[in-house]
C-alpha cells in the first residue's frame, strides 16, 4: 500500500534535502490537535481504587512502620502494625481520615482540572512532532488545502517500508505509521484514566475525516529550537521509501523543472516514477496517471 504527502509548490527541498517536518501539535491548522477534553484529573472511582491499592498492598502499615524512630522498630514488627490497624477503632478512625482526605482531594483535583489541562496542552503541543499523510492521492480538497490550489505536488510513500516502523518497544507511541480515527461529536473524558494513545494522539472531529490521515508521531525537544519565528523540526527519510511523485494539475513548468532535475541527477531516485494529476472533465474529479 501507499500513504501521500501533499505539499506546496515551495516545498521541493523535501525532495531535495530527504527530509520531511515534524510539526508540533500547537503549529497545526486544527486548533484542538492533541487536546482531549477532561473533565477531571481523576474520579472518586480512581481515588477509591488508588486507596484500596494502597490498602492491600499494606502501603499505610508501611508507612507508619518507616515512620517509628529505630528503636521503637526493634519492638514491633510490619506484621504488627498491620494488626494494630485492623482493630476497630484505629480502622474506624482511618476511615473517617480517608473519608475526609478523598474529599479534599476531589476538590482540589476539580478546582485545578482547568489549569492541569493547559499545562497537558502545552506539554503535547510543544513536545510532540506529527509527520502527517494521507490514504489517497485524488482528493480535490487536499490538493486545494496543502498543494498550493493544485500547484503543488504529492510524494508516494511505501508504508511498509521499515522507515514506518521504527518502534522502540511494544508499547512505543512514537516512530510508527498510525491510523487517525475520526469522532462526532468530540468525546468528553471523565477523568486521565480514560485516555490511551489513540485517544490523546490520534483521535480528530469528524469534520477533517476528507483527510483520511496516518501519521507518524516524533518527540521534540522545544529546548533544542533557538532563533527567531516558529521552531522547525526535520526528519530524514531514505530514498527508497518513495514510489512516485504527482505533479499538481497546475504546476508551474518551474516546479516541475525543479522536481524533475532532482530526481533525473540524484541516482537515489532512480526508481521514482514522476505522475500527473488533471481534473476530469466531466466529474471534477482529480485523476492521477503516469
Amino acid at each position: 500500500m501507499s500513504v501521500f504527502k501533499y505539499l506546496s509548490a515551495d516545498r521541493v527541498d523535501v525532495l531535495r534535502n530527504a527530509t520531511l517536518r515534524a510539526t508540533q501539535a500547537n503549529a497545526l491548522n486544527d486548533p484542538f490537535e492533541l487536546r482531549p477534553f477532561i473533565e477531571n484529573i481523576a474520579t472518586g472511582d480512581d481515588l477509591d481504587g488508588a486507596m484500596t491499592k494502597a490498602q492491600r498492598s499494606g502501603g499505610i502499615a508501611q508507612k507508619v512502620y518507616n515512620g517509628l524512630p529505630p528503636e521503637k522498630r526493634r519492638l514491633l514488627s510490619l506484621d504488627a502494625i498491620k494488626s494494630m490497624l485492623e482493630t476497630p477503632h484505629i480502622a474506624a478512625k482511618l476511615a473517617e481520615i480517608q473519608a475526609q482526605v478523598r474529599q479534599e482531594m476531589l476538590q482540589s483535583l476539580q478546582d485545578n482540572a482547568e489549569h492541569f489541562r493547559q499545562v497537558m496542552y502545552d506539554k503535547l503541543g510543544s513536545s510532540v512532532g506529527i509527520v502527517s499523510f494521507s490514504e489517497v492521492a485524488d482528493q480535490v480538497l487536499m490538493w486545494a488545502h496543502y498543494s498550493s490550489d493544485h500547484k503543488g505536488f504529492v510524494i508516494e510513500f511505501d508504508d511498509t517500508h521499515a522507515f514506518f516502523d521504527r518502534r522502540r518497544g511494544t508499547d512505543d507511541e512514537f516512530f510508527h505509521l498510525r491510523q487517525v480515527f475520526y469522532v462526532s461529536p468530540v468525546p468528553v473524558y471523565k477523568s486521565l484514566g480514560e485516555l490511551d494513545g489513540n485517544r490523546v494522539m490520534c483521535m480528530k472531529k469528524g469534520d477533517w475525516s476528507y483527510e483520511r490521515e496516518r501519521r507518524l508521531l516524533i518527540p521534540v525537544d522545544p529546548q533544542n529550537f533557538s532563533g527567531p519565528g516558529e521552531p522547525i523540526h526535520l526528519i530524514e527519510f531514505p530514498q527508497d521509501a518513495i514510489r512516485s511523485v504527482i505533479l499538481g494539475t497546475r504546476a508551474s513548468e518551474e516546479t516541475k523543472t525543479a522536481i524533475h532535475a532532482i530526481l533525473t541527477t540524484d541516482p537515489r531516485y532512480d526508481h521514482v516514477r514522476i505522475r500527473s494529476a488533471s481534473i476530469h472533465a466531466r466529474t471534477g474529479d482529480v485523476v492521477v496517471a503516469d
